[in-house]
């Protein structure tokens, strides 16, 4: 198997020997059941995601749906109490969630309803005192913080917090007047409001600041840097090491480290490239979709899902000692090798590395299928007179692990022969 597609895929397989860590990929699961859409709202409680609201094509939903990660199950709960609306904000607390603000195209909205998974039943509760869609939210200690947004003439800067116990709103610090915006990303970390991103309709913000409830100020931790603009609403989670991931609206995920606000970017989560997905962290599992796909006059809004999984690496090949030389029409002149699968079907193939003197600077030259246990290396791959090592890799996705490495001197018959083994 002659190395075509694959060309492109080598060059990001990093050669281990005989063991490596685990890896994962996303992995296809069951589509959301209603209209596919954006502009969602979503959270999480305990082992159990909520997606609904939002809008497509001029429609607007009241729709929510549950679902269940472990046996990939989406159901459908009471639908939203309030109007159809999109661009609505959502939060959890004490294991109960709250959704509201949004627009529904001719009105901006402020009231809020509660959300209790062990009835699935809404309840109204106070409305925020300004109105207003594509706000944020974050929540510290158990109580949520909402703020920003598009309001009904302007872009936002004001904040409040819920007190569920006096069902109220009471304001706290704005984020200044010079940083009101829309569709900015909240997260909390260590006691921690976070705000990144968002846009004033003019101006898109690259920014990162965190907010102290202790002290009620905000403080300004990144100025400005690519990576932190034009991210996707409702597409952060925290990892286990602290790691804030958040996808971008081209579908690139930015990862912020919070210990020196430190920001990388990844590679797209969609081969197709979609536009807005939602992330949904759930217990250890991260879920993602919906989203669109095209440009302004051309949207697909996209209802399919995907998993991320953790993929156990195959078990690397045992490569004998014993080799030869011969030549055919084929391959001409060549060095046949041979080798032991010790992975039982669990890998898409073999990968063979070529090192030319120095056991170090290993280059893929070829692929095999995964039930082939042999190879001719053409003298075309090889120099005069070199010692050469080889290795043979079994690969699963972008995982390939090493053999065990043998060196070999080519024999040139036609007129030239190196020097033995």
């Amino acid at each position: 198997m002659k190395i075509t597609l694959l060309t492109l895929l080598l060059s990001t397989f990093t050669l281990f020997n005989h063991v490596q860590a685990q890896i994962t990929e996303w992995q296809s699961i069951s589509n959301f059941p209603g209209t596919a859409r954006g502009s969602v709202s979503s959270f999480v409680i305990g082992d159990t995601a909520y997606v609904g609201l939002g809008h497509a094509n001029g429609t607007y939903y009241d729709d929510f749906y549950k679902y269940d990660v472990e046996n990939d199950v989406w159901t459908p709960i009471n639908d939203f109490p309030g109007a159809a609306r999109s661009s609505a904000v959502a939060f959890v607390s004490n294991g109960k969630a709250y959704v509201g603000t949004g627009y529904d195209a001719d009105n901006s909205f402020a009231d809020f309803y509660e959300y209790d998974p062990a009835t699935s039943n809404w309840q109204s509760i106070a409305s925020i005192p300004t109105e207003r869609s594509s706000a944020s939210s974050f929540v510290i200690n158990n109580i949520g913080y909402v703020g920003l947004g598009s309001g009904a003439s302007e872009q936002l800067s004001n904040f409040y917090k819920y007190d569920s116990t006096l069902d109220q709103w009471d304001p706290i610090a704005g984020i200044g007047t010079d940083n009101k915006r829309m569709n900015a990303i909240g997260f909390s970390s260590n006691g921690k409001g976070f705000i990144t991103s968002g846009n004033d309709g003019s101006f898109t913000f690259s920014d990162l600041r965190s907010y102290d409830p202790n002290s009620d100020t905000w403080n300004e931790e990144i100025f400005a840097t690519y990576n932190l603009s034009s991210l996707s609403k409702n597409s952060v989670y925290q990892d286990e090491n602290g790691f804030v991931h958040i996808l971008k609206t081209g579908g690139e995920e930015v990862i912020i480290d919070l210990s020196d606000n430190s920001t990388t970017s990844e590679a797209s989560y969609f081969t197709d490239e979609r536009s807005s997905p939602i992330v949904l962290k759930i217990n250890d599992e991260i879920i993602s979709g919906l989203g669109y796909t095209g440009f302004v006059f051309d949207i697909e809004y996209q209802g399919t899902f995907q998993k991320l999984v953790t993929i156990e690496p195959p078990i690397a090949p045992s490569l004998n000692d014993n080799y030869s030389w011969g030549k055919n029409t084929t391959d001409g002149e060549y060095t046949y090798i041979s080798w032991t699968n010790n992975e039982s079907g669990n890998f898409d193939g073999n990968i063979i590395y070529l090192s030319n003197g120095d056991n170090t600077n290993y280059r893929p030259i070829d692929t095999v299928w995964y039930s082939q246990t042999y190879f001719y290396i053409p003298n075309s791959e090889v120099d005069i007179n070199t010692k050469h090592y080889v290795k043979v890799a079994a690969y699963k996705g972008v995982q390939a692990v090493s053999s065990n490495e043998i060196s070999f001197y080519p024999v040139f018959r036609e007129g030239q022969i190196n020097t033995p083994v």
